[in-house]
């Protein structure tokens, strides 16, 4: 592994976030959503110094307290790439909040319109390597989460198109034992009328369970509102199935499905 150490000016932010929101160190889909995030805040940067790109990149780390070890404290921080610094990263400590509006807005309002990240919005020819980790919609999430707080919605149009990916494949390989329908009306616990995103019907006794998309770093939480808002919804027969999976690794969610459908 080849490395160097260099002195240069940096700014750290402190993210703080709340639950159902959890950044647990080293998986997947933290690397993921604060790897964009990092992007887009270097980016940002760079336009509002209106320096050359690449002049400030960024980082993170989980903040070295209890909550950086549980998940819901990270440290994300800007820095000089010119070795001794050149005094960028410092004039932003006091910008914070330009600074992290600017970045919302380049992980929401991509030129193209893309699902994850494009040469448009997010990627270049430095962050090659990283291409396959930057997911704006799931970065712009987890940001919106940490500076305002609640649930910021999921993005409708990632939602669907991933429930119809994920409906297909589970046609495919599980139709012999269970029937899968789209969007179906159902009433929950509490007596409202409700959504059901993927219904799946068990083929020998008609048992029904009830499956939906949770954000990658909101897991066991579904991205539907009117889920999450019915009364005593973890009672009700839902299955959370994490939307970067489906993205990433179809065929493991597929199985997850399965053995979780064959317990209900």
């Amino acid at each position: 592994m080849l490395g160097t150490d260099f002195v240069t000016d940096i700014s750290l932010f402190a993210l703080r976030l709340e639950a159902p929101f959890s950044l647990r160190p080293g998986n997947a889909e933290t690397n993921t959503a604060l790897r964009t995030i990092c992007e887009a805040v270097a980016k940002a940067a760079c336009r509002m110094l209106e320096i050359e790109s690449g002049e400030i990149l960024a980082e993170y780390r989980p903040s070295f307290t209890l909550g950086g070890a549980a998940g819901s404290e990270v440290e994300v921080f800007i820095y000089d790439t010119l070795s001794g610094g050149a005094g960028f990263s410092t004039q932003l400590a006091a910008r914070a909040a330009a600074l992290f509006h600017l970045t919302l807005e380049i992980l929401s309002e991509c030129p193209e319109c893309c699902d994850a990240s494009c040469y448009r919005c997010l990627r270049s020819f430095r962050n090659k390597l990283d291409h396959r980790f930057l997911d704006r919609k799931l970065g712009e999430q987890l940001l919106r989460a940490a500076l305002q707080s609640g649930y910021p919605e999921y993005p409708a149009d990632r939602v669907d198109s991933s429930l119809t990916i994920l409906l297909k494949d589970l046609d495919r390989q599980l139709s012999h034992s269970f029937r899968f329908e789209r969007n179906v009306l159902r009433t929950a616990s509490d007596s409202s009328r409700v959504m059901v995103p993927i219904l799946a019907t068990r083929l020998v006794d008609g048992g029904e369970s009830w499956i939906a998309l949770s954000s990658p770093v909101a897991a066991g939480v579904p991205v539907d509102a009117a889920l999450r808002a019915v009364d005593g919804w973890p009672n009700n027969p839902i299955i959370c199935i994490d939307d970067l999976m489906v993205r990433r690794h179809l065929p493991a969610a597929v199985k997850e499905l399965d053995q979780r459908l064959r317990w209900k």
